[in-house]
């Protein structure tokens, strides 16, 4: 990874055409560059194209944001402190480390989806959802989810979310991190549950005005 910093700067790794794009020594190399550097993961393949080595940071955070329409699979013990984006497509996590150690935000509207690869696996990070009205987050795939770290749903300009889980028969969905609305003002927010698959909620739900 050699790119100048900035939200939108950084290198992008498209994979395209048939069969999986499958990386294993992604290197975040630019010692002389202090500030914060991206990772886009894009294209249209829907195969499991994959990361296998450790994302780390090198002189300043690494963020990774996941878009477009393309399968991106995280499998290293990852050692990245900046935020994991899901923007759109599918991210599937190989390893309870694979999203680094800082946030993971949910911003897809179009119903970018979240999965365990290899595994059941659990997450620490901490996750916030889309500040978007009807926001979609989808949790699919062969084996459980279950996320520790506390949720924040900021609802400054938007008035409900989608949790939707297709998880398969006897795996689960388990957020067990308290899970709080950041409302701003009194109006009723909305969180709705859909899809096939069985989810468990162990935190605790709050909000900071007006009514869930």
């Amino acid at each position: 990874i050699n790119a100048t910093t900035g939200t939108s700067a950084g290198a992008q790794i498209h994979a395209d055409g048939t069969g999986a794009l499958i990386l294993t020594n992604v290197a975040n190399d630019m010692v002389a560059d202090a500030g914060s550097k991206n990772l886009w993961l894009r294209g249209t393949s829907a195969a499991g194209n994959m990361i296998t080595s450790v994302l780390a940071n090198n002189n300043g955070a690494l963020n990774v944001n996941i878009d477009g329409s393309a399968t991106w699979i995280l499998t290293g013990e990852n050692t990245y402190s900046g935020t994991t984006t899901v923007g759109g497509g599918a991210l599937g996590i190989g390893h309870n480390s694979a999203l680094g150690t800082g946030a993971v935000v949910l911003s897809s509207t179009t119903g970018g989806a979240v999965f365990a690869y290899g595994g059941d696996r659990t997450i620490s990070n901490a996750i916030s959802d889309s500040n978007t009205t009807n926001a979609v987050t989808s949790f699919i795939g062969d084996y459980s989810l279950t996320f520790n770290g506390a949720w924040t749903n900021p609802t400054t300009s938007s008035t409900a979310r989608i949790t939707r889980n297709n998880i398969v028969a006897g795996k689960t969905l388990t957020i067990n991190g308290d899970y709080t609305f950041t409302s701003v003002d009194a109006t009723v927010r909305n969180w709705n549950f859909d899809g096939s698959g069985d989810t468990i909620i162990n935190g605790v739900i709050s909000n900071t005005q007006g009514t869930i």
